[in-house]
């Protein structure tokens, strides 16, 4: 565990998800919107509230579907007691250091990093990870690394969500918990 890890981000070595892969672009805002449609899972182009374009995986069968990805965390050295290293933006790119107990502060700021389709192979933080503020609940696949888009979810050795709405009343994005 990196210095300043907290439980919450040794749990997250997966994909982080809100309420044969392809992109089009819909002119929706989440996948919760496309819910109920004849969209498939896959990648899709949609937009934020103030029409910015961004690019994210929607899973479409989960529970009825209109789960959005909004980031990604991706274990650089695992076997080396799980030291940082360059590219593990969910702690330190610098390494361990007890006096930055936050790390680089990736999970607090405005920062984006990483693309959707490399989101098992390095760290994917798009911008609903703080621009959405209607998410309910988050769901999260452990996905083994390096795994191809199309595969990830046939390759998920776990998946689970919550059920409470919980994150609905912390502010309604991950981004809040922090």
């Amino acid at each position: 565990m990196c210095s300043g890890e907290t439980k919450m981000f040794k749990l997250l070595k997966c994909c982080i998800l809100l309420s044969a892969s392809f992109s089009i672009s819909c002119g929706m805002q989440s996948c919760e919107e496309m819910k109920g449609k004849t969209f498939r899972s896959g990648v899709y182009n949609l937009n934020t509230t103030d029409g910015v374009e961004y690019q994210t995986y929607c899973d479409m069968l989960t529970n009825g579907g209109g789960w959005t990805l909004v980031a990604s965390i991706h274990e650089n050295n695992v076997h080396d007691n799980g030291r940082c290293t360059v590219g593990d933006k969910r702690s330190s790119e610098q390494g361990n250091n007890q006096n930055t107990n936050n790390g680089d502060g990736n999970w607090e700021n405005l920062k984006t990093f990483g693309n959707v389709a490399s989101a098992t192979s390095n760290d994917f933080k798009c911008l609903v990870y703080f621009s959405i503020d209607d998410a309910k609940d988050i769901m999260i696949w452990q996905v083994p690394n390096n795994t191809p888009l199309s595969m990830w979810r046939s390759n998920s050795y776990l998946r689970y969500r919550t059920y409470g709405q919980f994150l609905n009343k912390l502010g309604g994005n991950l981004q809040n918990l922090f």
